[in-house]
């Protein structure tokens, strides 16, 4: 049987320029506690905790939950309170909110589910419709009769693909195939021109192969002032990171004959697994944060973004290495470090550059990162200090000032002992 007790550690971290400390509000138990997320409600206008939640167990259900006014309950100090927002999915991953343009309307959330468990493979992009009671109405907008490959989904990025006027869906997909290799691929959906769009498949179009589960995609700025849309992609099977582009004008992504790659990195056995697009040493230009994971030498890495992506030099600072599952026996699938993200922990003006906040994944840590010199943009050498510890499995945590006091919150879905642990850098 696993363990409740968690190896908390509160800490109080002092540097030369900014003291904060991180303190535990609240706990929920909740069985395979996977990844959270937090949301601002479009009908009350406060912040929802959704928590997405898979069992490995073949042909068992998965809920994703949401816990409504999550400051408000906490608060109250009667304990949290999850609703089953939709147990429609097998093996939900990340869920967002549906940008209001899309749709005209908001209240809209997405999720992309599926993932390499038996019985959980078949994954779709599904949308929700939370203004009503839970459960949430729900809507498949990528299975389509004539294509009935298990394919599972990761994350879902909004954009006006084809410059038709609507915003379409971009994702990336993949499935093993007889032979065990990944068929990984970069697709979007299109948003349909007649019709509900809620209640018909979208069109799928591929785009390129390699893409599989995480990405970004942004406009970036290059010189003469122009932008172009770009997607980078982190290639967990294929082990690269990619990042592609159109030229033109219209920056049209409908012929996939005018999308030009280049590979930033491809080492063999860096399995690419997230990234993120900060200003990590605060020098007025956009870094991409990376985390690697590995069976026996996970990183976290920073690029700096040359002024042309396409032709210029990524430089790479590693931030730490040497993640690798706690496990004594390492099974295919485990691996460490999971995702990152830069936050600041307090009010503005307290620090100069972000913190980092890196889950762990199967070597049961999160941390935090902080810089040693918080003023020098030269300087790319970080302190790591493990924020919370528990045996097993770590999820994917959120970071969110839930109440609007200027502190940031975390919420860390330990999935392995399934529970969700709510800290504070509220003094």
């Amino acid at each position: 049987m696993v363990s409740r007790l968690h190896l908390v550690v509160v800490l109080v971290w002092l540097s030369v320029c900014q003291a904060w400390q991180l303190r535990k509000i609240a706990t929920l138990d909740m069985p395979n506690a996977a990844i959270a997320t937090v949301l601002k409600n479009p009908t009350t206008g406060l912040y929802d905790a959704v928590v997405s939640t898979f069992n490995a167990i073949p042909l068992t259900t998965d809920n994703i939950y949401i816990i409504r006014d999550v400051a408000g309950q906490i608060q109250a100090d009667q304990g949290l309170i999850a609703e089953v927002l939709t147990d429609e999915y097998a093996w939900p991953n990340e869920v967002g909110a549906v940008p209001e343009d899309v749709f005209g309307r908001d209240g809209i959330w997405w999720t992309a589910t599926g993932f390499l468990v038996p019985t959980k493979t078949d994954g779709v992009v599904a949308l929700m419709d939370t203004r009503l009671m839970v459960p949430a109405t729900t809507y498949d907008i990528s299975s389509k009769a004539a294509d009935r490959t298990k394919w599972f989904y990761h994350r879902v990025e909004w954009s006006d693909m084809n410059k038709d006027g609507r915003i379409d869906a971009l994702t990336a997909r993949a499935y093993l195939n007889t032979n065990g290799t990944a068929v990984c691929e970069a697709v979007w959906l299109e948003h349909p021109r007649f019709g509900d769009p809620l209640t018909q498949p979208w069109t799928t179009n591929v785009l390129f192969s390699g893409p599989d589960a995480l990405f970004r995609f942004e406009k970036m700025t290059i010189p003469g002032g122009r932008q172009l849309e770009v997607m980078i992609s982190a290639q967990y099977f294929s082990e690269k990171l990619v990042v592609s582009w159109v030229e033109g004008l219209t920056s049209s992504w409908s012929d996939p004959s005018k999308i030009q790659h280049r590979v930033i990195a491809d080492i063999p056995e860096n399995r690419y697994f997230d990234i993120e697009l900060v200003d990590l040493n605060l020098d007025g230009n956009v870094d991409l944060l990376l985390s690697i994971n590995s069976e026996t030498d996970g990183k976290l890495v920073a690029y700096e973004i040359p002024r042309d992506f396409r032709t210029g030099i990524w430089r790479s600072h590693v931030i730490a290495e040497g993640f690798k599952p706690s496990n004594l026996i390492v099974l295919e699938g485990n691996g460490s470090p999971g995702s990152a993200h830069a936050f600041y922990p307090g009010p503005a003006g307290d620090r100069i550059k972000p913190l980092i906040l890196l889950t762990g994944d199967d070597d049961s840590n999160v941390y935090i990162f902080e810089s040693t010199a918080d003023n020098d943009p030269s300087v790319w050498s970080y302190t790591q200090t493990s924020i919370f510890y528990a045996k097993g499995t770590v999820g994917g945590p959120a970071i969110k000032d839930i109440d609007g006091d200027g502190y940031a919150e975390v919420f860390i879905p330990a999935w392995s002992e399934g529970t969700l642990n709510v800290y504070t850098f509220k003094p």
